[in-house]
């Protein structure tokens, strides 16, 4: 699940460096502190933190703007607060989680799933249902559901926009069993193997000792967790959904580090863990900086990121070449990176759900004709056709090295719009393609 009530506004520009984005710095530092509280050495705290940075989602995910920094910021937040009772401090630490669940909640859907987590973490022992039954869970409970109100409240203002979209991708759409093995296969990579292995031999260990250390980070992921391995079932996990799942991983792999024997073994596979994490993700980066591999064509793992100033500029030269005055996409995320090159000069404007944008846009003159430009799988001429009196089909535009070693974009020089595209737009769902 993608964020809710931020991610309906200006579509962002996509990309910034590590060193730009705190939020995973500073989750860095609360790991360490749950480890503390949780009953880790000084050692295992530091190794935690380390390790932690040395998941490929975390060291190379760094340079990506995406909700997902916020929402797992605010659910490590809310680790810690936990962490914090966990460790016999004052109950007053259920208002810091409830006000951080309620953060994490608003930053993206997905950190819903903390409530049953948690709650699942109470439940099951005896010192949990102890707390249940004093005022504070409840509290808790009560000042997240206040702060995810403001999103439930801008959604019944706006034709419950992003909740329609993101918990319409919870519908199941048939069985496709091979999704859940790339799930699992992508995510102990992104993790990294070494950890992941600690991490799946704590879950039993949490499951036997629910009033442990381990129970809390374990407990509370497992709901998430489920979810994400049933969505797997009938459609693909995108690969960055399950971060916030990595910090209660990390911790639980270092305090089971902890516990383990100290062989030799031991030690080589937390050298591992660790050498393995850093070396991937500064390769991953440099491969990104100044790597070219057009032989990998759509295999490439960071094509994402390529290409676009020189695709901006034969957009912005297609779009001379016929004569429209605006250049319109059904992704938010083609029409933010076009927007981010610079080289666009002329309106840009995505076509569907127009609610994501302020109404004081001003846009582009309707009157005048478009240029459509986007994937194929999110854009047909029989679809533009619901909102535009006359569609024409023009050549391709691809990003990267060629048509072979890259990806195509449809054009569509576009007319005559039957709809007020500004204030309402085509209908949202233009871009809904089936995915297999």
């Amino acid at each position: 699940m993608d964020r809710g009530r931020a991610e309906a506004g200006r579509p962002r520009t996509g990309w910034c460096s590590a060193a730009s984005n705190p939020r995973y710095r500073r989750s860095s530092l609360l790991i360490a502190a749950i480890a503390r509280d949780l009953g880790g050495s000084p050692a295992t705290a530091f190794r935690a933190s380390l390790w932690y940075n040395a998941t490929i989602t975390i060291g190379l995910g760094g340079i990506i703007a995406s909700p997902d920094a916020s929402t797992t910021f605010f659910w490590v937040l809310t680790l810690w607060a936990l962490g914090r009772i966990q460790a016999g401090r004052t109950p007053q630490w259920w208002v810091v989680a409830g006000l951080t669940a309620g953060l994490a909640c608003i930053s993206k859907y997905s950190s819903l799933f903390l409530a049953p987590g948690v709650f699942l973490w109470l439940g099951s022992s005896s010192e949990g249902r102890r707390r249940l039954q004093t005022p504070w869970p409840w509290i808790a409970a009560l000042l997240a559901g206040a702060i995810f109100s403001t999103n439930l409240m801008w959604n019944a203002q706006h034709h419950w926009l992003t909740m329609s979209k993101q918990f319409g991708r919870v519908a199941p759409d048939g069985l496709h069993p091979k999704h859940l093995v790339d799930f699992i296969v992508t995510q102990v990579l992104l993790l990294n193997p070494m950890i992941a292995a600690l991490a799946v031999r704590a879950i039993p260990v949490a499951w036997k000792d629910r009033a442990g250390s381990l129970a809390l980070p374990i407990l509370t992921s497992l709901p998430f967790g489920a979810y994400l391995m049933l969505h797997a079932l009938h459609d693909r996990v995108q690969a960055h959904w399950p971060v916030p799942l990595f910090a209660g991983l990390v911790i639980s792999a270092a305090l089971q580090s902890e516990q383990e024997t100290q062989s030799s073994g031991t030690w080589n596979r937390r050298a591992w863990a660790i050498g393995a994490g850093y070396l991937v993700s500064l390769g991953l980066i440099l491969f990104i900086a100044f790597g070219s591999a057009p032989a990998l064509g759509t295999k490439d793992p960071v094509l994402t990121l390529r290409d676009w100033t020189a695709f901006a500029d034969r957009v912005e030269t297609r779009r001379r070449q016929a004569g429209a005055e605006w250049i319109g996409t059904v992704g938010y995320g083609t029409a933010a990176q076009l927007a981010n090159t610079g080289q666009i000069k002329a309106p840009l404007l995505q076509v569907i759900e127009r609610d994501r944008y302020p109404e004081s846009d001003r846009g582009p003159d309707q009157t005048r004709p478009g240029l459509i430009v986007d994937l194929d799988r999110r854009v047909n001429a029989r679809d533009l056709l619901t909102c535009f009196g006359r569609v024409q089909a023009m050549p391709q535009i691809v990003r990267g090295a060629s048509a072979q070693h890259g990806i195509s974009y449809d054009v569509f020089l576009v007319s005559a719009p039957k709809v007020d595209l500004i204030n309402h737009g085509c209908p949202n769902d233009l871009g809904k393609k089936p995915h297999h």
